[in-house]
């Protein structure tokens, strides 16, 4: 296991870790930060006071993750 980031300097955390990974788990890092970006535009920073139901929100997205994907597999799978 490699050394633990030191999360108390967050940019040289992220930066260290960024330069650690090889090219797709820094695509998968970035596709993340685009993520996060997109929803604190859309709703704000998280806040310590966010009264949205977090539980119920990532049981929806869950299932929705599952659908989608179900739905690509069975379209590629039987494709041809």
């Amino acid at each position: 296991m490699p050394d633990q980031l030191d999360i108390s300097d967050q940019t040289g955390a992220l930066t260290t870790a960024f330069h650690r990974m090889g090219l797709h788990e820094r695509e998968i890092l970035c596709d993340v930060a685009q993520r996060l970006l997109h929803g604190q535009y859309q709703f704000g920073q998280f806040r310590d006071d966010d009264i949205r139901d977090f539980r119920k929100e990532t049981y929806e997205e869950l299932l929705d993750a599952v659908i989608y994907s179900a739905r690509f597999l069975q379209r590629t799978a039987y494709a041809g």
